[in-house]
């Protein structure tokens, strides 16, 4: 049956299969469901790697100029940042990235001037706006506040599941007030699992914030805070706000 459908049928079927498994099951039924799946449905489910440097702006670059086919087929973004334990090397040779064969090769780079960081940041707010499909982001180089990004993705990935954003390691990079960003939040009812870092720069050891970043967020079962500067945040009024604002809470984590 599904073999005597037009392309274009076929193609909006599968982009309803969320599970990858299911994708390579289906893919290896026939040649014709294989070349419909592989690469344009299931190279584009997840964009993950692991880097030593900043993300490059080609990569949010060439995700805002994807096909707007394309990009409605991104469920995950993984891009984690591992830290040398000597902190003045600068080798970049590890750098591992699954990317679809249609984006160029991302390589990630050493320290940055602001100019290129606030580049980057636009770029990423541009590319978000566009992956309305998203169920998963992870980043772990944000030059933007938790509540920041969690607006923006409630705005734009409304079917959002898991969300572990770390602020950028480095004294003074907040760049909130470089990039057009929404003011007002909107719930993620599906949002389940959030990880997130507290420092002073962030400001979310303030209660209000930390209220606003619950409330988008209503249904989460799993959280983990990681706190840069504990000496300047409240931990109690963490317990009693978790209690109160997301019943479903049944793991709750904080690291110092």
């Amino acid at each position: 049956m599904l073999t005597n459908l037009p392309d274009e049928l076929l193609d909006e079927i599968l982009f309803y299969v969320n599970s990858e498994h299911d994708l390579i099951s289906l893919a290896l039924t026939c040649k014709r469901i294989s070349r419909q799946v592989n690469p344009s449905n299931l190279d584009f489910r997840t964009i993950e790697g692991t880097f030593a440097g900043h993300i490059p702006n080609d990569l949010w670059k060439d995700l805002v100029g994807l096909p707007r086919l394309y990009q409605r087929k991104i469920r995950k973004i993984r891009l984690e940042k591992y830290y040398e334990h000597n902190e003045t090397r600068h080798d970049y040779e590890d750098n591992k990235f699954h990317l679809p064969a249609s984006l160029r090769y991302a390589k990630a780079y050493g320290p940055r001037i602001e100019e290129d960081m606030i580049e980057s940041t636009r770029y990423l707010v541009n590319a978000i706006h566009h992956l309305d499909c998203l169920v998963e982001f992870r980043w772990s180089c944000s030059t933007l506040t938790t509540l920041s990004l969690l607006r923006l993705l409630s705005h734009s990935a409304p079917l959002l599941e898991c969300f572990n954003v770390m602020r950028s390691r480095g004294a003074d990079v907040c760049l909130n007030d470089k990039v057009s960003l929404p003011a007002v939040n909107r719930t993620l009812n599906h949002l389940t699992e959030i990880t997130f870092g507290c420092d002073r720069q962030s400001y979310t050891d303030e209660p209000e914030v930390l209220e606003q970043i619950m409330n988008i967020g209503p249904n989460v079962e799993g959280c983990s805070v990681i706190f840069t500067d504990p000496y300047g945040t409240d931990v109690d009024y963490f317990f009693e706000s978790t209690s109160s604002i997301w019943p479903e809470l049944t793991t709750f984590e904080i690291i110092f």
